[in-house]
């Protein structure tokens, strides 16, 4: 055993790392035990990580470089409760491990934070069983050493990165050492940010600090799994983070048998299930193409307060079996779509957008079939024809800001509306009353961001689909079987554990795009929308505040009263619109592609960016001003932008072998290079000609 300096939350603490001989397997006969009906584990915390170095090639036995990336393990470390081993090589690994399974008379789940890539390491230097994974290459746990051991992904649990999962549990000291840590200058000297970039071997010899950065990726990631612990056994911890919401909506719903009944009485046929697939979509996220590509000054953003929760609160819902119906008339059809939840693929013929209409609402991605369609950035701005599938209020909004010659309907269903069950209500209005009481309390920030993510995954939570491929793998090729939808639809109807309609969460993101567009009434010129935001210039807010009004006399008659008590005992209520940010100036290039300037709290003008797959604070810095954000038909003023968080992950399937590299000989096999890649900012030749009709040409770079 050996001692080492480590960087805590409490300051700098001397740690120990132990021995292969020295390590305390006997820990695990003194440690209590849980079950599920088929297993026993251990109730301990345990966690595992490696280190790995990326580099251009490693030349085969025949004196060949490999062309692609490839990495190779350098460091693991594993953590069983507070004792810590560390290890250079896959040797030693398979040493440890063997002497580790030997002492496990009982499962051992070991937590991994983001287990895919460690498995891609691992995989050719363990006996993997039951894999269970949620997509390719992307594994939420599986068994090895004959079932000793259990590995699970902490990414899933949690859904953030380590460094947030650490922030957002309680008793956490030893924090992920990352670039942007609160550390005191005097640390930052001692413990200076990790060499990513740094060539190392498992000969490397490693510095204080690499050993306490190794050491805290562990020891922190088991108490996280202690916090986790606090409330849930090893053998009850859900495996994702809406685990935790779906177990107590489960326990709220079935405490009343009527909500059994509706769950079966509302399942939906193959038909049905398909259309609602169709039907659903997300936010609505779209630039205005009459201000893409502009700098403009003095907008102001609005913000829908939990939007998606709110929605489950004050709107209605299929209650109800979907029923066939064919329309003999128009004033049926309306009647319908007054009065019922409809479901219907919808034909149109020679549409056009109005040119007003800031955000055109058919996704080209969502038709089922269309010809000579004009695209404003994946959008329908017009078409000789298209087929969609939709529900009453998408139907409302397309009628809003499209004109066409004629429009026919097809499979329509229907089904009545009503509210969703009170206890699901409850449970929603439960996150929302905690969250909004222990904002800011002191003290009370876990029980704050445990509500905030419980609410934050009710959503999640609705639109899982009913009919999951079935990930598989063969330890290198990786593939997905298709389930019979049929036989999917029933199993997940007749599982006690199933009391979720699927066609609710179609619903749910209908009704904020329909309450998004209420809010663009009170904006003069709507530049961005995102979801449950509107960015622009013109806010009425007296509008607002007249909207918000109603929202907040809905929420106060409401059977559960939507509002809740702040640490100032101010009432703060769902789904009204707040005010945001004010932005200096802002400019948008399409679709999570905009960047403005606001005022800090000093005073001083910030530079920020929301650029899809590019690190906030890096991207800033490269980008630089508002004026370098600009592209042209034929490129970019900006050029290839490099260090702004993009990366490459490069998937290599080896044999076990040995191999050479900076004059060490070690152990190798499949892996993941995750390489740094440029960014390039760039629009479409057609966005650029629908771009061009709202330009001076002459302002863009051609």
């Amino acid at each position: 055993m050996r001692k080492i300096l480590v960087e805590t939350t409490e300051g700098i603490k001397e740690e120990s790392i132990y021995t292969l001989k020295e390590f305390p397997f006997e820990l695990l006969s003194e440690t209590e035990l849980c079950r599920t009906k088929r297993k026993v584990y251990y109730n301990i915390p345990a966690a595992f990580d490696i280190e790995t170095t990326n580099v251009d090639g490693i030349k085969n036995d025949k004196g060949e470089y490999v062309v692609r990336p490839f990495a190779f393990m350098y460091h693991w470390q594993f953590c069983l409760d507070r004792y810590v081993i560390f290890g250079r090589t896959w040797e030693q690994y398979q040493k440890f491990f063997r002497e580790l399974a030997d002492a496990c008379k009982a499962v051992l789940a070991i937590y991994v934070h983001n287990l895919a890539f460690e498995y891609q390491f691992m995989k050719d230097f363990i006996d993997v069983k039951n894999m269970f994974a949620k997509a390719k290459r992307r594994p939420l746990k599986f068994d090895s050493h004959k079932g000793k051991f259990e590995w699970r992904c902490s990414y899933f649990l949690s859904n953030m990165s380590f460094a947030k999962f650490c922030e957002n549990c309680q008793g956490v000291t030893h924090y992920k050492l990352s670039e942007d840590r609160k550390s005191e200058d005097v640390l930052r000297e001692t413990f200076p940010v990790y060499d990513y970039s740094k060539i190392r071997t498992p000969r490397t010899e490693m510095t204080m600090f690499e050993e306490s950065y190794c050491f805290n990726d562990v020891y922190g990631l088991c108490e996280c799994i202690r916090d986790k612990l606090r409330e849930d056994n090893i053998a009850t911890i859900p495996l994702t983070s809406t685990g935790y919401v779906r177990r107590d909506c489960r326990e709220a719903m079935t405490k009343n048998p009527e909500n059994r009944k509706l769950f079966q009485k509302m399942a939906l046929t193959k038909e049905q299930y398909i259309m609602c697939k169709e039907a659903f979509r997300g936010g609505d996220t779209h630039a205005n193409r009459q201000f893409s590509g502009k700098i403009l000054a003095n907008l102001d953003s609005e913000d829908m307060s939990s939007a998606y929760p709110s929605a489950c609160e004050l709107d209605y819902f299929p209650m109800g079996r979907f029923t066939k119906v064919s329309p003999d008339s128009d004033e049926e059809f309306y009647s319908h779509i007054d009065k019922h939840c409809c479901l219907f693929r919808l034909n149109l013929f020679d549409v056009h957008c109005h040119e007003d209409v800031p955000s055109p609402y058919i996704p080209i991605a969502k038709c089922n079939k269309f010809s000579k369609v004009e695209n404003d950035n994946g959008r329908v701005l017009s078409a000789a024809y298209l087929n969609i599938t939709v529900t009453e209020l998408d139907f409302l909004l397309i009628e809003e800001m499209y004109d066409f010659e004629s429009f026919s309907v097809e499979e329509m269903y229907i089904a009545p509306r009503g509210r969703l069950p009170y206890e699901l209500r409850e449970i929603i209005m439960q996150y929302f009353r905690l969250k909004t009481e222990l904002k800011g309390i002191e003290g009370r920030e876990y029980e704050y961001m445990k509500a905030k993510n419980k609410l934050n995954a009710i959503f999640g939570m609705m639109v899982t689909a009913l009919d999951h491929s079935e990930v598989m793998t063969d330890g290198e090729e990786w593939w997905e079987e298709t389930p019979d939808i049929e036989a999917g639809l029933k199993n997940y109807y007749a599982s006690p554990k199933s009391f979720l309609s699927y066609q609710w969460g179609v619903w749910v993101t209908a009704h904020v795009r329909y309450r998004l567009n209420q809010g663009r009434a009170f904006i003069k010129d709507n530049v961005y929308n995102d979801t449950d935001s509107l960015k622009g210039m013109g806010v009425d807010q007296v509008a607002f505040e007249r909207h918000n009004e109603g929202i907040r006399k809905q929420c106060e008659e409401n059977d559960i009263p939507l509002f809740a008590y702040n640490k100032k005992g101010e009432k703060c209520y769902m789904m009204v619109w707040d005010h945001d940010a004010h932005y200096i100036r802002f400019k948008t290039l399409g679709a999570k592609k905009y960047v403005y300037e606001i005022r800090n709290k000093e005073g001083e003008i910030e530079f920020h960016i929301t650029i899809s797959g590019v690190n906030k604070k890096k991207g800033a810095k490269a980008i630089g001003s508002i004026e370098r954000f600009e592209v042209s038909q034929f490129g970019t003023a900006l050029g290839k932008l490099e260090d702004v968080g993009r990366t490459t992950s490069y998937y290599n399937e080896s044999e076990v072998k040995r191999i050479t590299y900076n004059n060490d000989i070690f152990t190798t096999a499949s892996n993941c290079a995750i390489i740094d890649t440029t960014y390039e900012l760039g629009i479409t030749d057609t966005y650029y000609e629908i771009l061009r009709n709202y330009f001076d040409i002459s302002s863009l770079q051609i």
